[in-house]
């Protein structure tokens, strides 16, 4: 089972394993605070978080959370019971180490006969299953009847955490059950439809981009003025001309050439206004349109692959994806540009933006569907009046000027030449500066307005979608529990593979490493979680090893790919656990009729060449990640949620002692 992308070498015969904080395709922080506590937590909000991390596949960083509420004076039946369930979760009595046997006796101290608390019915089972263990089984139909009288809640969490502790009757019991509430709870709480909202990332605030502002300057608004009062005082000074000659009919040509260059200018103003926006409107939509050189690797070219991967998807009801996606280049570029700029600056992942993104191209989608993509465009066509007013009113002014330039010069020939080339040369200057100063004020308003519209829309999808995430993003003992669901699943299908029986199990531990490539997330302090896991199994029998190899699709509930290897002890050669880093392992087996087979387990410490999710300098403004998020405590939680942990710990005993391994712990002076 090769995993593409990994920049890890490994020899013939060997397969990696779990890589903390490296995985392809996704990376999603949650903020999510249930493995959180204060800075000086209270015994109560300590235990509280101990629970948290024991719903979440971690039963020894629970441990040692419960522990320090206990010896903090939180004493009561529900902390004892989840303290032993943190002991003994997932582990047999041959595992329990000296501390947790302590633990063990201190919990029977704690017994009472209060019948009316749940917790401590529930501790009297547990008890009562070691205590059976001791008797060879002898009380199994009575541990079975004060089982069978325990509220669901508790009954659900011993057959959850003690599937390896009890024996006989009692053990093929409880499996039964675990099996019928694996087989409910796989699809249970719509699972198919939300576990994959679990991964996509806390969505970044909604943006638009800002109209760029008012490009006339306050020299523009003077070099305007001042042309204008010099061709007002000539346009005055040649209408003065014209009374004091008592030319009436001059004055009323003049007064008819001002009206005419009112209008003129005004209709004018307005086409080519029209004429310039929609061209750059044009341009912007064509195909083509420029995308800015972006680095390979970096946030530009993600949202470049993103874009192209949702023009494709979303594309109009009956239009061929790539020709649609082909067809709106000009548009995705002119979007994607806009996403860029508006939020590279910040260090924001690609994924965090990837609802805007959607956001924007079904808009497209939806108004090419209905006509309306190109309104935008069409706003901007120069309407037949506009042009016929501008061109009849030029006429008239040019028509209405010949009276007034002829009288004026026939009155005073070289005053009224040097006034006319004067207040020619003015307005030839004054109208493009003043057509520029109330471009700018029609651009600026319409932009404002655009963004405003712009915004507004974004920031409803944007509640929407985080309300949609907010109430559909399944919880932390949600997702632990369907990863449960399909490890028992898998082990139930092991066993028919095998043709064993439950009771033929001494032990079994799982090793869940993510197959890549997938996507990741994790809560602020939690474990990580994998869209895709290679789950390994490796079932103890007084027989030997069977050791199950599976595929797990974790969003769809699917398994596939299986590889069974089995070896009896006597054909174990050495099993070598090397440890190579604060969280790095290799394991080496070695079988006499084969080749070392090597897991690599490594951290990002342990490989250089791992591409490591610890954040570089301060986080972005709403960003959920942080370093402590990565710090060696939630690394070594990873481990624990894995497996990792508790399959070191059998393969090394297997290692040191072979089938003795088996009879550890087991005989009545050294059981609890």
């Amino acid at each position: 089972m090769t995993e593409p992308g990994s920049a890890n070498v490994a020899d013939s015969g060997s397969n990696v394993g779990l890589q903390v904080g490296h995985i392809e395709n996704s990376n999603v922080q949650l903020d999510v605070s249930i493995y959180e506590s204060p800075a000086e937590p209270s015994p109560r909000e300590r235990y509280e978080c101990g629970v948290a991390y024991l719903k979440a596949g971690a039963p020894q960083t629970a441990l040692s959370h419960i522990d320090d509420a206990i010896r903090l004076g939180y004493t009561n039946s529900e902390a004892h019971f989840y303290r032993m369930l943190a002991v003994l979760s997932k582990r047999s009595l041959r595992d329990l180490s000296a501390g947790d046997r302590s633990r063990v006796d201190h919990a029977r101290s704690v017994l009472s006969s209060d019948d009316a608390d749940k917790w401590m019915r529930g501790l009297h089972v547990i008890i009562g299953m070691l205590d059976c263990l001791k008797q060879s089984g002898s009380n199994s139909s009575l541990i079975l009847q004060e089982y069978g009288d325990l509220a669901e809640d508790v009954r659900a969490l011993i057959r959850e955490h003690l599937a390896l502790v009890a024996e006989g009757p009692v053990k093929q019991a409880l499996w039964a059950e675990t099996l019928d509430a694996a087989y409910e709870a796989q699809q249970g709480n719509h699972r198919t439809n939300r576990a994959w909202i679990y991964f996509q990332p806390v969505p970044v605030g909604a943006r638009a981009r800002r109209p760029a502002p008012i490009a006339t300057t306050s020299r523009d608004w003077l070099r305007a003025t001042i042309l204008t009062v010099v061709m007002a005082v000539g346009v005055g000074w040649v209408g003065w001309q014209l009374l004091t000659a008592g030319a009436g009919w001059s004055v009323v040509a003049l007064i008819v050439a001002l009206a005419g260059g009112l209008i003129a200018t005004r209709t004018g103003l307005d086409w080519r206004y029209r004429h310039e926006r929609g061209n750059a409107m044009e341009s912007a939509y064509q195909a083509g349109a420029r995308v800015n050189v972006v680095p390979v690797g970096g946030f530009a070219e993600k949202v470049t692959s993103t874009f192209e991967h949702y023009f494709r998807k979303f594309a109009p009801t009956g239009c061929d994806p790539q020709a649609w996606s082909g067809e709106m280049s000009g548009i995705r570029s002119m979007l994607r540009n806009e996403v860029v700029d508006i939020y590279r600056e910040e260090r924001i992942s690609p994924g965090r933006v990837n609802w805007l993104i959607r956001y924007l191209i079904k808009d497209v989608s939806a108004r090419y569907q209905d006509g309306t993509l190109y309104e935008r465009v069409e706003r901007y066509r120069v309407p037949e009046p506009v042009k016929t007013a501008c061109v009849l009113s030029a006429i008239v002014l040019l028509v209405s000027l010949v009276p007034v330039l002829l009288t004026a010069i026939q009155a005073n020939p070289i005053t009224a030449v040097a006034v006319v080339v004067v207040v020619a040369v003015s307005g030839r200057y004054a109208v493009p500066v003043w057509f520029w100063i109330v471009f700018e004020r029609w651009r600026y308003a319409e932009d404002v307005a655009e963004y405003e519209d712009n915004l507004a829309a974004r920031k409803q999808e944007y509640e929407r979608w985080s309300a949609f995430l907010r109430d559909n993003r399944p919880r932390e003992p949600e997702m632990e529990a369907w990863l449960n669901a399909d490890k028992n699943i898998i082990l139930e299908r092991a066993l028919r593979l095998y043709k064993l029986t439950w009771n033929d199990i001494v032990a079994y531990t799982f090793l869940s490493t993510p197959n890549r490539p997938c996507q990741r997330a994790q809560a602020k302090g939690g474990p990580a979680r994998y869209s895709k896991y290679e789950i390994q199994l490796f079932l103890i029998t007084w027989d030997g090893v069977r050791e199950f190899t599976i595929e797990l699709d974790f969003i769809k509930a699917a398994i596939h790919g299986e590889e069974r290897k089995n070896y009896r002890f006597a054909a174990i050669s050495s099993i070598r656990v090397t440890k190579t880093g604060a969280f790095s392992y290799v394991l080496d087996l070695t079988l006499t009729n084969g080749p070392t087979r090597t897991t690599y387990i490594t951290d990002p410490d342990a490989s250089p060449e791992v591409e490591t999710s610890t954040p570089k300098g301060p986080p972005a403004n709403g960003s959920t990640a942080t370093a402590s998020d990565f710090a060696p405590e939630f690394t070594n939680i990873d481990l624990d949620v894995a497996g990792f942990t508790h399959t070191l710990h059998v393969l090394e005993g297997i290692a040191a002692e072979g089938r003795n391994w088996l009879n550890r712990g087991m005989d009545e002076n050294t059981t609890a």
